[in-house]
């Protein structure tokens, strides 16, 4: 993805112009930070999501095909058109839809768009099981493809249209107008859309409260009340680990590090640490052996 980013990020960053500002088919769209959606370990390039949160156009970006060996694949390729469609399967499978979102695939020149596949017919184009494989090279997605599924996707009804120029403001217009808006899934929210969307939804609070405000805390709280400590490491033994709360990172330091910082500092300190710890016979003893770490500092 990253000899592809500066076209991406460009037009990842006009669609979102043209979202805040309009309405689609009534529907208020957005479109995903990049990087950020992830399905089943697989990242698509631009995602555009609705109200709640799934997703109705995904979109393949390549650089275009020229003179440098460094560009990537014509949009209409068969590896860019593949890669789209599994990630555009993987989208349905993750949100229990009954078809996919849109895809597409573009570069600088041009968009292709890819209506959405029903459920039923989407085991006669792609193997979405390989859509979940590791794909080193253009070939490996190309494999995700059933026998015969690139020519029906490029002639039998499943690509709606070409627009040149998708950095221009008229062209997202009529991507959005003339695709997306006849488009848009109507699927009703089931229980299964409604628990997989707020479980989301709660992750991500989750993930940003512990970070902005509850790791350090804890850190702390763990350094400065013994009962608290005592509390936490005797339930992570309970629960199978060996050094209860301490990171292994304590007894391994520096293992990326050059080897003379290794061997001279790095090593020496981690022995002197593990020694420490080896001789704590109760928890309040390690309590005290990692409060004295805490508050070491190593002079040079």
């Amino acid at each position: 993805m990253s000899q592809e980013l500066p076209f991406t990020s460009e037009f990842w960053k006009r669609l979102g112009e043209y979202l805040d500002k309009y309405r689609v088919g009534g529907h208020k769209l957005k479109v995903e930070p990049l990087g950020r959606t992830s399905y089943y370990g697989k990242i698509p390039d631009i995602v555009i999501t609705d109200e709640r949160g799934f997703p109705q156009l995904i979109i393949e970006t390549k650089r275009k095909r020229d003179a440098d060996p460094e560009d990537l694949y014509d949009p209409l390729g068969k590896a860019p058109i593949a890669q789209a469609l599994c990630y555009a399967s993987l989208a349905m499978e993750h949100y229990s839809m009954e078809r996919t979102p849109l895809f597409s695939t573009a570069n600088r020149d041009v968009i292709f768009i890819f209506k959405g596949v029903e459920k039923e017919e989407l085991k006669d184009l792609v193997d979405i099981n390989v859509c979940k494989d590791r794909h080193p090279t253009s070939e490996d997605w190309e494999r995700a493809l059933k026998p015969g599924g690139y020519i029906k996707l490029i002639s039998q009804g499943y690509l709606l249209g070409r627009l040149e120029s998708p950095l221009k403001e008229d062209t997202i217009k009529r991507l959005f107008d003339e695709y997306v808006e006849k488009w848009i899934s109507k699927t009703p929210i089931t229980p299964v859309h409604l628990y997989r969307v707020l479980v989301d939804q709660l992750r991500e609070d989750v993930e940003k409260l512990h970070e902005e405000y509850v790791e350090d805390a804890v850190k702390t709280k763990i350094l400065e009340d013994p009962q608290y400590f005592e509390e936490l490491y005797n339930l992570a033994i309970e629960q199978g680990y060996p050094k209860g709360i301490l990171s292994p990172g304590l007894f391994s330091l520096c293992v990326y590090e050059e080897r003379s910082i290794k061997e001279n500092v790095c090593r020496p300190l981690a022995d002197k640490i593990s020694e420490a710890f080896s001789k704590a016979k109760t928890v309040q003893n390690i309590f005290s052996v990692l409060k004295e770490l805490a508050d070491k500092k190593l002079k040079s």
